[in-house]
């Protein structure tokens, strides 16, 4: 059987200031549609006590982005703003496997909570784009972002996804 390994390498990029504005901005709209999707979760299964799928959060988001107040999605990247979307369904997923294990009583520790809000103290500036984010030359090429400088790159294969995140 052949196997696939994949590598990890982290980075420092070197944006501009403009680029820099708009990593915090990609940031910034994650955590609102984290914020948003929870909130839209919540109130469907208090209404009708099932799940609201991830098919239905993006195709609502896509309705969003049309409506007056909410242009500003449209100026992020959408894979990043359906990437919280997903990053939520595994943290359901890890909520309810964990209740289910103590439940049965095959598990102890520490117990995983429901998602939360996130809050602009608590969470850390971040995104992530599963796709389309490659290298050109010595530059980092960011969806909606452009060519962004780097120190030092050098990769040998293909790009899989690219993470931005402030560091303080």
């Amino acid at each position: 059987m052949l196997t696939t390994i994949q590598k990890t390498y982290r980075y420092r990029i070197k944006p501009t200031p403009a680029q820099a504005a708009l990593f915090v901005q990609f940031a910034g709209a994650r955590r609102w549609v984290w914020n948003w999707s929870l909130g839209k979760r919540r109130a469907h299964h208090k209404a009708t006590g099932k799940h609201l799928s991830s098919p239905e959060l993006y195709a609502e988001r896509t309705r969003l982005k049309r409506e007056p107040g909410y242009e500003w999605l449209r100026l992020m990247d959408r894979q990043a703003l359906q990437q919280a979307i997903r990053d939520q369904d595994k943290a359901y997923t890890a909520f309810f496997k964990d209740r289910a294990e103590r439940t049965a009583g095959k598990k102890g520790g520490r117990v995983v909570g429901p998602p939360r809000f996130k809050s602009r103290k608590r969470s850390p500036l971040t995104c992530r784009i599963p796709q389309r984010v490659t290298f050109r030359r010595d530059r980092l090429a960011v969806p909606k972002v452009g060519q962004v400088g780097s120190l030092g790159i050098s990769v040998k294969g293909s790009l899989f996804s690219g993470q931005a995140g402030a560091r303080g």
